[in-house]
């Protein structure tokens, strides 16, 4: 499954923004302060309806303006995501969903920011007197528990695991 198509408007810099994406690997490239990460910020919305980099989705939406659009085709799936600060549209196909629940299962993305580095740079640290390699191994592991599991985020489990256990930050 492949993200086809996205539509962003009054998303962070961009008025309005479209990209088409190809089979394979799909490069994002352009001097600094361009969009770029705006851009993969703006798929984790889409397809999440959460921001990576936000803590609200009100601090994503264009300076001056009411809400913002992500609109996009996931495979076959026509994804429409309007947000604003009084209200929220959810749209599968052209039909407006109640919940979120049936969007949210239409597609996945793992966010890998650059505060993830230590997970793959390969850190030990010791709990409960035994020590655990958090880095590369520690990653693919819990890739690969997560993938049988649906709609698992490995950044969140990630996440959980350190606050518990007192990982790397």
């Amino acid at each position: 499954m492949l993200l086809r198509n996205l539509v962003l408007r009054n998303f962070r810099c961009f008025e309005q923004m479209e990209a088409s994406f190809g089979p394979g690997l799909n490069l994002v490239i352009g001097p600094n302060a361009r969009g770029k990460t705006s851009l993969l910020e703006g798929v984790c919305v889409l397809l999440r309806l959460q921001s990576p980099r936000a803590a609200r989705l009100g601090e994503v939406i264009r300076y001056g303006q009411r809400g913002l659009v992500a609109d996009g085709y996931f495979d076959r799936l026509h994804l429409q995501f309007y947000y604003g600060l009084s209200r929220k549209k959810l749209a599968l196909d052209g039909v407006e969903q109640k919940d979120g629940s049936e969007y949210l299962s239409a597609a996945r993305v793992v966010w890998f920011g650059n505060g993830d580095m230590e997970l793959v740079s390969g850190e030990e640290t010791s709990v409960g007197g035994s020590w655990i390699l958090w880095g590369r191994r520690w990653m693919r592991d819990t890739a690969e528990f997560c993938g049988s599991m649906s709609g698992v985020c490995v950044r969140g489990i990630c996440c959980c695991v350190r606050r518990r256990y007192g990982g790397p930050r």
